[in-house]
């Protein structure tokens, strides 16, 4: 069990709700009203909400936002994981949460708001949450300010509900606004689907990527040793990834698999338009006499730009397609066997070199695309492709 984590209770000060005149969050994180007691507060505008902090030493923060979620986070070094059947009690009152740890904070949400409005007068709760076998369980104490400062929580909702009510209101769709490629996905977590269909997808040089889905998004971060870790909304109205899903996934194809969940992401099968022969008939690649590899380059111009080549292979051969500039403008490759199937598992982590071994004899059509990052690049590129 851990140790109590206790702040000495002391006087509250006086606070005059007069003499606080904020302004409605805008961008980042900003300041809302006057610090007291130990208590400073901050508003965020946090895309489909506002979120309103209250911070006590700068450690431990009770949050409201303005789609009436609500939460609460401290320092935890011993809880690694999440729990969703985590317990919350205030006074009396006991309630079934969510627990997220990451060895540093631990995280307290899916709460009734009456229950936390409560941690007011009781100036504080206790927790309990089980991870990996573990049980854990603590008791935070507040100070007499308590009240007052989740008072002032409900004055930055009040400013700021006007102004995001019709926002909050006519959007729960994550894919809005989202920067990215449109990709096909999938999440599944403890064996439920969660996403099933299109996404937006958002991928960083390393393969770390952010996938927005209609109702939910996950950030997948790469860790070391080929492992990632990742986190998720795991609500609708939730605006952060806040839930743990593990550091243990490891990738098989297009996919990230992990103990408790699995992320998947692949290109989108394109619906093929009229177009003029020129643009839609692959270049072929044929070798020098005598040589097992030829060069190839070739442009892109940003998000939507792809580029094909056709190459005949025998059956049994090993062929590896590599870009030799990646430098800042790295592409994503896609390789389609003659029998149709695609053999690069569209995996869309900018893996810019692929090897198939062994082949099957007929043509190979490679695609070329840039990265799929929100900064979608144009220029040229380098391809070397082998067959031995």
């Amino acid at each position: 069990m851990q140790n109590p984590i206790i702040l000495k209770a002391v006087l509250c000060s006086a606070v005059l709700a007069s003499t606080v005149a904020p302004t409605l969050a805008t961008a980042g994180v900003e300041p809302f009203g006057e610090s007291f007691d130990g208590w400073k507060f901050t508003q965020e505008n946090v895309g489909q909400s506002i979120l309103c902090r209250a911070v006590h030493n700068n450690q431990y923060v009770l949050g409201k936002q303005t789609n009436r979620r609500v939460h609460i986070s401290f320092p935890n070094n011993t809880f690694n994981g999440t729990d969703t059947q985590a317990s919350l009690a205030v006074g009396n009152d006991s309630e079934i949460i969510t627990a997220s740890g990451n060895g540093t904070r631990l995280i307290l949400s899916n709460i009734p708001e009456a229950v936390f409005d409560t941690i007011g007068p009781e100036r504080g709760f206790t927790w309990r949450a089980a991870s990996k076998g573990n049980v854990e369980q603590g008791t935070v104490k507040l100070n007499d300010s308590t009240t007052s400062a989740i008072e002032r929580l409900d004055e930055c909702l009040d400013a700021n509900s006007s102004a995001t009510a019709t926002a909050v209101s006519s959007s729960q769709d994550w894919r809005k606004g989202a920067v990215g490629r449109e990709v096909a996905c999938s999440l599944k977590v403890k064996g439920k689907t969660y996403l099933n269909g299109t996404c937006r997808y958002d991928a960083d040089k390393d393969g770390s990527f952010r996938l927005f889905g209609d109702k939910y998004f996950v950030y997948l971060t790469m860790l070391d040793k080929g492992l990632a870790g990742a986190s998720w909304n795991a609500s609708p109205d939730s605006s952060h990834a806040q839930a743990l899903l593990g550091e243990d996934f490891k990738r098989k194809g297009g996919c990230w698999i992990g103990k408790s969940a699995e992320i998947c992401a692949w290109n989108k099968t394109e619906v093929k338009k009229p177009q003029t022969p020129s643009s839609t008939t692959p270049t072929r690649i044929k070798f020098a006499k005598g040589a097992i590899s030829a060069t190839v380059t070739g442009k892109l111009a940003g998000f939507e730009s792809q580029q094909s080549y056709v190459i005949a292979v025998g059956k049994g051969q090993t062929m590896t397609v590599e870009q030799l500039n990646p430098a800042n403008q790295r592409t994503t490759l896609g390789i389609t066997a003659p029998n149709g199937a695609d053999v690069s598992d569209m995996d869309l982590s900018c893996n810019n070199s692929k090897k198939v071994s062994p082949t099957i004899a007929g043509d190979y059509t490679i695609r070329v695309s840039e990265c799929m990052k929100a900064d979608a690049w144009k220029g040229g590129y380098k391809l070397k492709v082998t067959v031995k």
